[in-house]
Protein backbone atom coordinates (compact mmCIF):
# COMPACT_ATOMS: atom_id res chain seq x y z
CA UNK A 1 0.00 0.00 0.00
CA UNK A 2 1.10 3.53 -0.63
CA UNK A 3 0.86 6.72 2.01
CA UNK A 4 1.46 9.34 1.94
CA UNK A 5 1.21 11.75 5.12
CA UNK A 6 2.20 15.32 6.30
CA UNK A 7 2.57 16.51 9.67
CA UNK A 8 4.25 20.07 8.75
CA UNK A 9 1.26 21.62 6.86
CA UNK A 10 -2.01 20.41 4.83
CA UNK A 11 -4.70 21.81 3.30
CA UNK A 12 -8.03 20.13 2.23
CA UNK A 13 -10.69 21.79 -0.63
CA UNK A 14 -14.26 20.55 -1.61
CA UNK A 15 -14.39 21.81 -4.86
CA UNK A 16 -12.82 25.57 -5.02
CA UNK A 17 -13.71 26.10 -0.65
CA UNK A 18 -10.63 25.74 2.00
CA UNK A 19 -11.62 23.82 4.98
CA UNK A 20 -9.88 25.62 7.87
CA UNK A 21 -8.50 23.86 10.73
CA UNK A 22 -7.41 21.04 9.54
CA UNK A 23 -4.56 19.37 11.73
CA UNK A 24 -3.38 16.30 9.82
CA UNK A 25 -4.37 14.25 6.59
CA UNK A 26 -3.30 11.19 5.08
CA UNK A 27 -3.77 9.35 1.90
CA UNK A 28 -4.03 5.33 1.57
CA UNK A 29 -4.50 3.73 -1.76
CA UNK A 30 -3.61 0.12 -3.20
CA UNK A 31 -3.48 -2.40 -5.81
CA UNK A 32 -4.41 -6.31 -5.37
CA UNK A 33 -1.83 -8.87 -6.01
CA UNK A 34 -1.86 -12.52 -7.89
CA UNK A 35 0.42 -14.93 -6.60
CA UNK A 36 2.20 -16.66 -9.86
CA UNK A 37 4.32 -18.48 -7.89
CA UNK A 38 5.05 -21.90 -9.42
CA UNK A 39 4.10 -25.29 -7.77
CA UNK A 40 7.48 -26.72 -8.27
CA UNK A 41 8.98 -22.89 -6.78
CA UNK A 42 12.48 -23.74 -4.95
CA UNK A 43 11.61 -23.79 -1.10
CA UNK A 44 12.71 -21.28 0.94
CA UNK A 45 12.79 -18.73 -1.90
CA UNK A 46 10.18 -15.77 -1.71
CA UNK A 47 6.64 -16.07 -3.64
CA UNK A 48 6.46 -14.09 -7.01
CA UNK A 49 3.50 -11.93 -7.08
CA UNK A 50 2.15 -9.27 -10.59
CA UNK A 51 -0.48 -6.08 -9.54
CA UNK A 52 -3.96 -7.42 -10.33
CA UNK A 53 -6.51 -4.85 -12.61
CA UNK A 54 -7.77 -2.28 -10.94
CA UNK A 55 -6.00 -0.24 -7.81
CA UNK A 56 -8.29 1.08 -4.88
CA UNK A 57 -7.95 5.08 -5.12
CA UNK A 58 -8.33 4.48 -1.83
CA UNK A 59 -9.12 6.77 1.40
CA UNK A 60 -8.25 10.72 2.74
CA UNK A 61 -8.79 11.16 6.08
CA UNK A 62 -8.40 13.67 8.46
CA UNK A 63 -8.75 15.41 11.38
CA UNK A 64 -10.00 19.22 12.21
CA UNK A 65 -10.54 21.42 15.33
CA UNK A 66 -14.15 20.98 15.11
CA UNK A 67 -16.49 24.30 14.78
CA UNK A 68 -20.29 23.98 14.62
CA UNK A 69 -20.79 27.49 12.99
CA UNK A 70 -17.68 27.34 10.24
CA UNK A 71 -19.57 26.71 6.58
CA UNK A 72 -17.20 24.28 5.50
CA UNK A 73 -16.68 21.98 8.16
CA UNK A 74 -20.87 22.00 7.82
CA UNK A 75 -20.13 21.53 4.14
CA UNK A 76 -17.99 18.55 4.60
CA UNK A 77 -21.16 16.49 7.18
CA UNK A 78 -23.59 17.99 4.42
CA UNK A 79 -21.63 15.50 2.00
CA UNK A 80 -21.88 12.62 4.71
CA UNK A 81 -26.01 13.20 5.25
CA UNK A 82 -26.17 13.21 1.12
CA UNK A 83 -27.80 10.34 -0.07
CA UNK A 84 -27.80 11.06 -3.69
CA UNK A 85 -24.26 9.67 -4.82
CA UNK A 86 -23.30 12.40 -5.80
CA UNK A 87 -19.33 12.38 -5.96
CA UNK A 88 -17.59 15.86 -4.87
CA UNK A 89 -14.42 17.17 -6.51
CA UNK A 90 -11.76 16.91 -3.34
CA UNK A 91 -7.96 18.70 -3.34
CA UNK A 92 -5.39 17.68 -0.92
CA UNK A 93 -2.67 19.97 -0.49
CA UNK A 94 0.45 18.92 1.64
CA UNK A 95 3.46 21.24 2.09
CA UNK A 96 6.49 21.16 3.74
CA UNK A 97 7.25 23.28 6.81
CA UNK A 98 5.22 25.75 5.84
CA UNK A 99 6.73 26.36 2.71
CA UNK A 100 4.96 26.48 -0.74
CA UNK A 101 3.13 23.42 -1.69
CA UNK A 102 4.94 20.11 -2.49
CA UNK A 103 2.22 18.40 -3.85
CA UNK A 104 -1.47 18.59 -4.78
CA UNK A 105 -3.80 15.50 -5.18
CA UNK A 106 -7.40 15.82 -6.63
CA UNK A 107 -9.90 12.98 -6.83
CA UNK A 108 -13.22 12.55 -6.27
CA UNK A 109 -15.26 10.81 -3.85
CA UNK A 110 -18.14 10.59 -0.60
CA UNK A 111 -17.63 11.36 2.78
CA UNK A 112 -18.33 8.25 4.51
CA UNK A 113 -17.45 9.07 8.32
CA UNK A 114 -17.63 12.50 10.14
CA UNK A 115 -16.71 11.67 13.98
CA UNK A 116 -16.83 14.72 16.47
CA UNK A 117 -14.90 14.01 19.77
CA UNK A 118 -14.79 15.96 22.78
CA UNK A 119 -12.68 15.82 26.04
CA UNK A 120 -12.24 17.65 29.21
CA UNK A 121 -9.05 20.66 28.61
CA UNK A 122 -9.23 19.66 25.05
CA UNK A 123 -10.96 21.12 22.08
CA UNK A 124 -13.64 19.54 20.03
CA UNK A 125 -12.21 17.87 17.10
CA UNK A 126 -13.69 15.69 13.79
CA UNK A 127 -12.06 12.95 12.13
CA UNK A 128 -13.32 12.69 8.69
CA UNK A 129 -12.89 9.65 5.79
CA UNK A 130 -13.54 10.73 2.14
CA UNK A 131 -13.42 7.26 -0.15
CA UNK A 132 -12.06 8.29 -2.90
CA UNK A 133 -13.73 7.30 -6.63
CA UNK A 134 -12.41 6.87 -9.96
CA UNK A 135 -8.62 7.97 -11.07
CA UNK A 136 -6.50 10.53 -9.21
CA UNK A 137 -4.75 13.76 -10.71
CA UNK A 138 -1.38 14.23 -8.49
CA UNK A 139 0.62 17.27 -9.22
CA UNK A 140 4.11 17.54 -7.28
CA UNK A 141 4.30 21.27 -8.03
CA UNK A 142 1.60 23.24 -7.43
CA UNK A 143 0.42 26.07 -5.18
Amino acid sequence: MATASSTAACQLKVGSDVVGLVQNMNISMSRATIDITAVDAVKNTGKTYIPAGQYDPGEISFDLLYDANDTQHALVLDYLEDATGESVSYSFIFASNGNAAVATFTAVGHVTSFEITSAIDDAVKASVTIKLSGSWSADPSTD
